[in-house]
């Protein structure tokens, strides 16, 4: 009878022992579609990461940029000027199509490694999906660089007063959340970092990188045509004016709203650092190339829109 009183004590030990590692680790069971919602600790890998991964073989998965470009969109309802440049404009979607309805606003912010050369437009199916989701969807574009033109620090500057400006903006939005791809990803990370910004953004609740360039220093050190592409948005390559990369770099800032970033194991043009110095969500898929995030009917397009209405 003791031997049996020991044995029913170790397994509850043992099991709050479990309970207590999880708690700590940040784990909790999720959405509908059995996410789990994880916090990557200081200076954590992506080992810490949440599988996004589609079990099922017929999910589309390591989409390329031309099946992205050969998406159909809706027209998007209102385009307005946030500046007096050519690119200082923005694109509006309504939710379902209807500016009325009180839902939350999406301010999505295109990648294309900083380039004049991508432009806003690869972005409207993504748009347009996300407004079918129930989203309205301000598509901001901003001045980007040439062989011949930096755009640092013009790039953010863009983005920052789009942002502000979306109070102005006519439809009945009850949150934000910062959507970034790629490069645009690192063009939020640089908003969700700026404290003035966020003060006078309070509906502002989070920033989602998708494939984000994190480290830009990193980053720029690399020889795919994105990564070279870098010395074109600073103005030279690194480690040339450090100055301007370490200001233009997230990894030395401190965020002031929670990070979600979603990241596709064969992604060839970014990967993922060593280490992050802050806290953040990451969901992971195995089979995801660099434009699933951007692409409607990849399979973790499914888990992104979850996490978006999580937020």
């Amino acid at each position: 009878m003791s031997t049996l009183k020991f044995e029913v004590t170790l397994k509850i030990v043992l099991m709050l022992l479990i309970l207590s590692l999880s708690t700590l680790n940040g784990c909790s069971t999720s959405s509908s579609i059995g996410l789990k919602h994880s916090q990557v600790p200081w200076q954590m890998n992506m080992s810490s990461a949440i599988d996004i991964t589609a079990s099922s073989p017929e999910m589309l998965t390591n989409l390329q940029y031309s099946s992205v470009l050969a998406l159909p969109f809706r027209q998007f309802d209102q385009r307005i000027d946030y500046g007096s440049e050519p690119s200082q404009f923005g694109l509006l979607w309504y939710a379902e199509g209807d500016a009325k309805k009180r839902a939350p606003i999406i301010a999505l912010i295109h990648g294309g490694c900083w380039l004049k050369a991508y432009d806003v437009s690869h972005t409207y199916a993504l748009a347009t999906e996300l407004s079918n989701q129930g989203f309205h969807v301000w598509n901001i574009e901003y001045r980007r660089s040439d062989q011949l033109n930096a755009s640092w620090p013009q790039s953010y500057q863009d983005i920052r007063r789009a942002l502000v400006a979306m109070d102005q903006l006519a439809v009945d939005f009850n949150r934000i959340v910062l959507l970034g791809h790629s490069a645009g990803g690192h063009l939020g990370l640089l908003a969700a970092s700026d404290k003035s910004l966020v003060a006078q953004l309070p509906r502002l609740k989070a920033m989602v990188g998708l494939a984000a360039i994190i480290d830009i220093e990193q980053y720029a050190q690399g020889n795919n045509s994105c990564e070279s592409a870098t010395q074109y948005f600073i103005g030279a390559p690194w480690p040339n004016q450090l100055t301007s990369y370490r200001e233009a770099n997230p990894i030395h800032r401190s965020m002031q709203i929670p990070i979600y970033l979603f990241q596709g194991k064969q992604d060839p043009i970014v990967g993922f650092p060593d280490v992050l110095p802050w806290p953040v969500s990451l969901f992971v898929d195995d089979k995801a190339g660099h434009f699933d995030w951007v692409h409607p009917k990849s399979s973790g397009f499914r888990y992104l829109v979850q996490q978006l209405k999580d937020i």
